[in-house]
């Protein structure tokens, strides 16, 4: 499964990365390994109650990021 490219605007600031697909076995993976601007993020994993993270993030960017890779997939 191919990495997913990051690049859209986010409270002014462009962002730029990839989502590194973790679980492949799925036609449509729930965990993703975030590279922002050439630095790891974190895990983001989707559940039931939405996107999270395994680090301190900003909550709506998280909700953005984890739109944006639902889209991709679409």
């Amino acid at each position: 499964m191919n990495d997913v490219p990051l690049s859209f605007d986010y409270n002014g600031k462009h962002i730029t990365g990839v989502a590194v697909p973790l679980n492949e076995e799925k036609e449509i993976p729930t965990a993703f390994d975030l590279i922002i601007d050439k630095a790891f993020l974190g895990t983001l994993r989707c559940n039931p109650k939405g996107w999270m993270i395994d680090t301190e993030q900003d909550p709506q960017l998280i909700q953005v990021i984890g739109r944006y890779i639902h889209a991709w997939y679409e």
